[in-house]
């Protein structure tokens, strides 16, 4: 008889054990939220919170297009709309007068609660071949810019 109660709680266990393999307690993925809404590598990514709006602000690097986006999302991690540029744009001018071509990497975000608008910031390479020969990279060639963002709309700063 102690063995059939033995056997039978052996059972449930295993039974039990066999329910939460195929239906765990924890999510496997559907509490991420995709940011994003273009192809390709996008990363570094970097985000703060605005505490009058009651939204976040997150920036990161989109490689393929070579510049910093941004995205706002409500305090539930909803998307509010859809993602903008934040790095400046070069023009057709310099990219002619000094072969150069954007490369604006590694956001960095914070937020004033004073002025309610964020401050993104961002490394620049002014090089085309920064990622084709990493050991050639001139350190004269890196710029730092920032952005001011109020609302959606980006406004660059002079450093």
């Amino acid at each position: 008889m102690e063995f059939r109660k033995t056997f039978y709680i052996a059972n449930l266990i295993i039974i039990f054990l066999l329910f939460l393999v195929i239906f765990p307690l924890t999510s496997q993925g559907d509490d991420f939220i995709d940011i994003t809404d273009k192809s390709g590598f996008q990363g570094f990514a970097s985000s703060a919170w605005n505490s009058q709006n009651r939204e976040y602000l997150v920036v990161w690097q989109d490689k393929k297009a070579k510049e910093i986006r941004g995205r706002f999302l409500d305090p539930n991690g909803n998307l509010k709309e859809v993602s903008f540029k934040i790095s400046r744009t070069i023009t057709f001018k310099e990219i002619e007068e000094n072969e150069q071509k954007d490369y604006n990497i590694e956001p960095s975000i914070a937020y004033n609660s004073k002025k309610n608008n964020y401050l993104i910031t961002w490394h620049d390479y002014a090089d085309p071949n920064i990622y084709a020969d990493p050991n050639n990279i001139k350190e004269e060639k890196w710029k730092i810019y920032a952005s001011l963002v109020e609302g959606n709309k980006p406004k660059d700063i002079a450093l």
